[in-house]
């Protein structure tokens, strides 16, 4: 992994041009650094870094700017999704005590965030000539230099506003951001006990609601894999690799609206709405619908699963999707509406998964 401590050979006028036609992922991939590394090098040429004492204060300027292009990604899936930073709940929602650690941008159908402060480390602005058009966004990274999420202003954006917040933010001190070394999450996958295996099945059947899923986690201390392994097949199942494919067919035939989770550490981006337009590339499972983008390296899928958990107003069923070394890649869920039961035709959907 690329630090500033080492002789890495590569000028700022290169970076520039390769980025002119290939992604920064793909640039930094291909240059063992991370993204936030990579946008370092940067400084000097199209990008600046902002300080920033209140990451919920920035977030909450971020409404003024209009529409924008929001991009939240993990390693394998990216989901691209436009709308306005509106319905922030920065400081708790309804009885939810998140304030210290997470917040929301609550825009069903649209612009749909849950933000993780802690995860917010570093900002910038760039503004990077690609394939002969400017794009200007404010990129965020965590401490390992990971994406985070990417905020690309559109031509609907104020621009009067983006200038406010450039000479607000703006750090006069532009030395490269200080990033940790980034390590592969080890996820386990080991198989538990019978007796713990037992305890983990009772306790799931116990929950009062789909949240109460992480408590079971930490109680554990077991990945969501394992815990799948653990209980019956009428809680979480095993379905074939195809089955993302599957659902994502059956719900564009069928008029199934759906609610698709893309995530990492720091956000979690949720489209709500119809498939639209599925096609495929070498690497990439993609489906264009209303103002979101949605793009899966479907060739890294290595475990799926149909995962029952009991609701406030019944059972909620999802497939979640995972890369080998155990990382969600996507999740999808029936659309409905709060207080509402599961739709009938969504479980018809997901009992014709194998």
């Amino acid at each position: 992994m690329f630090t500033q401590k080492e002789d890495f050979m590569m000028t700022n006028e290169t970076i520039i041009a390769e980025l002119e036609n290939d992604y920064a992922a793909n640039v930094a991939k291909n240059h063992s650094m991370t993204e936030g590394e990579l946008t370092n090098q940067r400084l000097s040429q199209d990008a600046k870094i902002l300080k920033i004492d209140d990451i919920k204060a920035f977030i909450a300027d971020l409404e003024f700017l209009g529409k924008v292009k929001c991009i939240t990604r993990n390693t394998h899936a990216i989901s691209i999704q436009e709308g306005v930073f509106t319905h922030q709940h920065l400081n708790g929602y309804k009885k939810l005590d998140i304030s210290a650690q997470a917040g929301l941008v609550l825009n069903p159908r649209a612009l749909d965030l849950r933000i993780f402060f802690s995860h917010w480390y570093t900002v910038f602005y760039l503004e990077q000539i690609r394939r002969n058009h400017l794009q200007k966004s404010f990129q965020v990274f965590d401490k390992t230099g990971c994406a985070v999420c990417k905020i690309y202003l559109t031509d609907e954006s104020d621009m009067q506003v983006l200038d406010s917040l450039l000479a607000k933010y703006i750090s006069e001190n532009q030395s490269p951001a200080v990033f940790e070394s980034a390590t592969t999450p080890v996820v386990s996958n080991d198989p538990v006990s019978p007796e713990v295996a037992a305890e983990v099945d009772r306790d799931w059947r116990n929950m009062k609601e789909v949240h109460d899923f992480y408590l079971l986690m930490y109680k554990y201390n077991l990945s969501r894999q394992q815990i799948f392994r653990s209980v019956g097949d009428d809680l979480a199942r095993k379905v074939s690799n195809s089955s993302l494919t599957d659902i994502l067919h059956a719900a564009k035939e069928s008029n199934e609206e759906l609610t698709i989770f893309i995530a990492n550490a720091g956000c979690v981006q949720i489209y709500t709405g119809l498939i639209g337009r599925i096609f495929y590339t070498v690497e990439w499972l993609n489906v264009f619908s209303h103002d979101n983008k949605l793009h899966i390296a479907q060739k890294e899928i290595d475990e799926c699963w149909i995962v029952t958990k009991p609701g406030l107003v019944g059972e909620v069923t999802s497939l979640e999707v995972f890369d080998k070394n155990g990382e969600q890649m996507i999740q999808i869920y029936g659309q409905r509406n709060e207080g509402e039961p599961e739709r009938e035709s969504w479980r018809k959907i997901v009992r014709g998964v194998k």
